[in-house]
């Protein structure tokens, strides 16, 4: 939250918000820390960020595989924008406490993710407890969807 204030920047709306915020935080040296890797927490994000831009995995029938459409070309481009100038390359390899630990240790500007991060972050009494805040997850053409477990 801290350094949203110090740069003038606004809680992302939707993920073309991140976008812009995202370039502004890693210009700042605090990157957006969403894992691209093999972890739940890939999951978690790619899901919503695919619903938003109007993807779908399968059908509503459950059987008819949907994967393989011009939304999904959206969502990959975006992430691939985001990667090139929004991340540092090791969410390549995170595992799914890195973004906690990247926030919490005051890398990361913005990760997506439960309150873990803010929770683990105030019981521990880390610098970061008073800095960290949440807000709804980032929406798209075709709304604001998140996963749930």
């Amino acid at each position: 939250e801290d350094l949203f204030k110090k740069a003038g920047l606004k809680i992302p709306d939707t993920w073309e918000d991140l976008y812009t915020v995202g370039k502004e935080l890693k210009k700042m040296g605090h990157p957006v820390g969403i894992p691209i890797s093999q972890n739940y927490d890939t999951i978690s994000t790619g899901g919503p960020v695919l619903w938003s831009f109007g993807g779908l995995e399968v059908d509503k029938d459950g059987k008819t595989v949907k994967i393989n459409s011009p939304q999904t070309a959206q969502m990959i481009e975006w992430y691939k924008k985001m990667f090139r100038d929004c991340m540092e390359p090791e969410v390549l390899s995170w595992d799914d406490a890195s973004n906690n630990q990247s926030i919490q240790q005051g890398k990361a500007g913005w990760i997506h993710n439960p309150v873990s991060a803010y929770i683990v972050a105030k019981t521990m009494k880390l610098p970061t407890g008073d800095t960290i805040n949440h807000h709804k997850t980032p929406g798209g053409p075709n709304g604001r969807h998140e996963t749930d477990v």
